[in-house]
Parts: structure tokens; sequence; C-alpha cells
């Protein structure tokens, strides 16, 4: 659904841009609009990332009698708003090279959980929501397609290899009913680092010309991009209100991500929690609209 309102969207505005440019063609140098000997670029870009439903967080419900529930709902850490600079050089007048440096302000997927727990004769009701955020430095070098049109103008493809770099955060928030009447909350903050987020990248595009050397472009966007960390640190924690960070144990506060893991029934509680490795879904659909001056 969200790829079908970004191609509608996308279609309306070229539609749109291109009748604005057509009504201006007065307002624009009257000698012939020719890019072709320009042979290097830059330009800016701000656009949006939505999930592309290759990845999945899990609802989870647990009950007194022992049955639980979980329901899977599509997501993406690389869900986020996109800020970019390019610098390309054209090779021929169909293909040329282009190297991305962008930041991927990262939205925010939810999790929704319930848990019972007997607690030492003082069982209780765990109310949890659970809120996903990754902020992502990126570049990303790229190969450009470009078919020209009527004076400057141009559709193009690109194709590309992303790498990234930054934290993935995780805040917790809980409320606690006590079976005696009693109540509680938790608040926790989890960061998980290391590791590169990897993998390839395309865009469609249109892109028109405004100005002599200036010009005005739409694309969409997938990617297709995955992570595996090293590790997760627990960075805050407040239960009633109070700081009880310091009360953890390295191993409440620290978990490795390993090829294999290993915990034993009573673990070394200066020794971090393992956990196995595996990959984390980046992956997303998106648009983008910027500016491109040619030199």
């Amino acid at each position: 659904m969200l790829l079908k309102k970004s191609v509608f969207l996308f279609l309306f505005s070229s539609l749109f841009f291109s009748d604005l440019v057509a009504q201006n063609n007065d307002s624009l140098n009257s000698k012939k609009i020719d890019l072709s000997t320009k042979k290097f670029y830059y330009q800016f870009g701000i656009g949006y990332n939505f999930n592309s439903g290759s990845a999945y967080f899990v609802n989870t419900t647990t009950n007194e009698d022992g049955s639980s529930s979980k329901n899977n709902f599509s997501g993406s850490l690389g869900k986020s708003f996109d800020l970019s600079f390019a610098l390309g050089k054209k090779v021929t007048q169909n293909l040329g090279l282009e190297m991305d440096l962008g930041y991927m302000w990262g939205g925010t997927n939810t999790e929704n959980n319930q848990f019972y727990e007997a607690n030492s004769g003082n069982p209780l009701t765990v109310k949890q929501k659970v809120e996903y955020t990754a902020n992502t430095f990126r570049i990303n070098p790229k190969l450009v397609f470009e078919i020209p049109f009527a004076k400057g103008n141009a559709f193009y493809s690109k194709l590309g290899y992303m790498i990234g770099f930054g934290n993935s955060k995780a805040t917790y928030t809980e409320n606690w009913d006590f079976y005696d009447g009693s109540t509680g909350t938790g608040d926790y903050t989890r960061i998980r680092s290391g590791g590169l987020v990897s993998g390839s990248t395309m865009a469609l595009g249109v892109r028109f010309n405004v100005e002599r050397d200036l010009s005005f472009f739409m694309e969409l966007t997938g990617n297709n991009l995955h992570r595996t960390f090293k590790r997760d640190i627990l960075t805050a924690s407040n239960e009633n209100g109070k700081n009880t960070l310091s009360s953890k144990s390295v191993y409440q506060t620290q978990t490795i991500y390993v090829k294999n893991a290993t915990n034993t029934p009573n673990p070394d509680p200066n020794q971090p929690h393992q956990y196995p490795a595996d990959l984390v879904g980046y992956s997303t659909v998106g648009f983008k609209i910027g500016i491109v001056k040619h030199f």
C-alpha cells in the first residue's frame, strides 16, 4: 500500500512539475538549455524511507495459565527521514558515477507486550511498550543511467551499494500491577552497536531543468539492507522513579552477539549475557526530492 501511494505521489508530482516548467519556459534563458557539456554536479536531497515489510517485530502476550500468543508485524530499522549530499560525474551522456553521503534519522517501530510473572509469591502483570529507533550515517556509491529528453530534462535510474554505521536504541516503558493491589513502573534504555548496515540500493527518478545549470529531481527509492549487531548495553534503568542502573550486574546490563551462544543456569554475574547473532532488517522503500547544480 505504501509503495502504491509513493508511486501515485511520484507520478502526480512529475505531471504537475512538468506542466509548471512548460508554463514558465519564457522565464528561462532564451538560448537552448544544454547540459551535455556539464561533466560534474552536486545535489542536495531530502526524503522519507518507509518499512518495506521484509523484517518484523513481535507483540507478545503471556497469561497466568501459561498460554501465550505472538503477533508479528512488519517493520524496519531503516524507517527514517533521509538527508543527503552527493557529488557526481557524467562519464558519457547516458552513464555517470555518484558518491552519495547521508544521514538516516530513524522513525519509530513500536511493540506492545504483556507478561505474567510469578515474582516470588506476589505475582504481577507487566504491560510493556518498546520503541525501536536507529540513526545511521551512510556512504552510498552509485552508477547512474540517464535518458535525456527536452531541454536538459532526463529520466534516470541508479544502482548502488550502501555502507552505514550508527547506534540503535530500544526504550522500554513498563507498568506493573501486583496481585496484592500495589503498582509500579520501570523505564529502561538499551543501545545496540557494532557491525555495519550494508546492502544494495536503487532509485528511479526524473530531473527537470529549471534554470541554466540548476535542476530539480524526484525519485522513488528502494534499499535492501541488513545488519548484524555486536553488543547491547543497558544505559538507563529507573524503577519506581529511582535510578537502579548501578545495582545491575554485568550479566544484566551487557549482551554480546556471537555465532554460538553459551549460557548456563547459574551464569557468572560479571560476564556479559550471550545471544545468537542474527541479521536485523533495515530494508525500505521511499521517495526523495532535491536540487542539482551542474558545473
